[in-house]
């Protein structure tokens, strides 16, 4: 659950400042190391492998002491703002070390424990990585709290090794955010913003926290916007992800769906939980998480075991799947169909639409099982490849539904 802590629209800034740390008296310093010797409260923010991280430390001869990490996803709108000259009144003369993001000073208050973005105090508790989201109108939420280790050996700024200090420390404050299951979740999650267009039309792209832009919607919304399914088509994306380095895959255009205001709202993308959602006159945003995926329930068994049992007989096998594109006709009367083609029927006959689903999912893992990596689109290729028997072809989807019947059974993955 999200709890919307702070508002802000725009922030009055007179400069911008990239790398600014917090020393104890509050004074503005570089984002530098410690001195080699002695002890001295440190702070700063910089960019872990894409991500926004403010943090504060304490640093001696033997090396580095996290007190407090702040790990922030914002739209890089918000990120561009630059933050004001001066560290909020409520800081005072306290003992603070951290940075900034955006308009946001984020500091850490080592004798409470208590880390402070401007005004607002969040203690932590037993933890000391707090994870803050930023949505598109600069509302601030927090999303959890989460430890990592604390004690970090570096080299001494005195090697002169200033930059090698700050690769080493960017990669373990990495490699520590990925042991931690909360700090994976939060930096696997993915935001989607769709504006409105048209009173029937809402377009936008979903990006992941380092600004990749993975996908483009287009959505047209239900009856009622708060608490029903959106439908449209989705495009996958290749590249960066800025306006003019977008790469299309123009054989990935397909249908889509987002859930909205129901416990267990999916994305269809990658049939996964929508995190958090909100809509106002503007458009919908939302948060999934790719971790959080959805799991098979009957409706997919049925589903594989129908397009298995539809190939009784090879001549029911249509060996020549044409299909250049996600969003493909299949005839409904043909006498022979692809492997796309039964489960698509298979999927209508079932639960109505056309959404393959976690079968989908089983097939595909069924089929890199028999043949590892060797089509780019599984169904199509494995459907065409012509050292593929029909024998293989049926151990293959009887190997999907032993796969989504085991996960049913067990709770377990495809």
């Amino acid at each position: 659950m999200h709890h919307t802590i702070l508002a802000r629209s725009t922030r009055i800034a007179a400069a911008a400042a990239l790398l600014l740390v917090l020393r104890a008296t509050g004074a503005i310093a570089q984002a530098a190391p410690a001195s080699c010797s002695g002890n001295a409260k440190e702070g700063g923010s910089m960019k872990v492998h894409g991500y926004e991280v403010a943090y504060a430390s304490t640093d001696d001869s033997a090396g580095t002491t996290l007190e407090g990490v702040v790990v922030v996803r914002a739209p890089r709108e918000f990120r561009s703002i630059p933050a004001p000259h001066s560290h909020p009144a409520a800081w005072g003369q306290r003992s603070i070390g951290g940075g900034t993001v955006g308009p946001l000073w984020i500091g850490h208050e080592g004798s409470t424990n208590t880390v402070w973005i401007d005004s607002l105090n969040v203690p932590l508790g037993s933890d000391n990585v707090l994870l803050v989201q930023v949505d598109s109108h600069g509302a601030l939420h927090i999303d959890g709290k989460a430890r990592i280790a604390a004690r970090v050996r570096l080299p001494s700024v005195c090697d002169d090794a200033g930059q090698q200090r700050y690769e080493m420390f960017s990669d373990t404050l990495w490699s520590r955010f990925q042991k931690e299951p909360r700090m994976r979740a939060f930096l696997s999650q993915v935001t989607c913003r769709v504006l409105r267009t048209s009173d029937s039309t809402y377009a936008g792209r979903c990006t992941a926290a380092d600004d990749r832009t993975v996908a483009l919607l287009l959505l047209r919304p239900p009856a009622n916007r708060h608490t029903g399914r959106w439908f449209g088509t989705q495009a996958r994306i290749f590249g960066a992800g800025g306006d003019t380095s977008d790469v299309v895959d123009w054989g990935t255009f397909a249908p889509a769906f987002v859930d909205v205001g129901r416990p267990d709202s999916t994305f269809s993308w990658c049939w996964c939980r929508v995190v958090r959602a909100q809509i106002d006159n503007v458009g919908l945003e939302f948060d999934v998480d790719p971790q959080r995926s959805i799991p098979p329930n009957r409706d997919d068994l049925l589903i594989a075991e129908r397009t298995r049992d539809y190939f009784t007989v090879s001549t029911r096998w249509n060996r020549h799947s044409d299909r250049d594109r996600a969003v493909s006709y299949c005839p409904p009367n043909a006498l022979s169909r692809t492997l796309f083609c039964a489960m698509y029927a298979a999927a209508v006959s079932v639960r109505g639409d056309y959404f393959l689903g976690r079968a989908g999912a089983a097939v595909r893992g069924a089929i890199q099982a028999a043949a590892p990596n060797r089509y780019r689109h599984p169904l199509d290729g494995f459907n065409n490849d012509s050292t593929v028997d029909f024998d293989t072809f049926r151990r293959t989807l009887d190997n999907a539904v032993r796969r989504l019947q085991a996960a049913i059974s067990h709770g377990g993955g495809i």
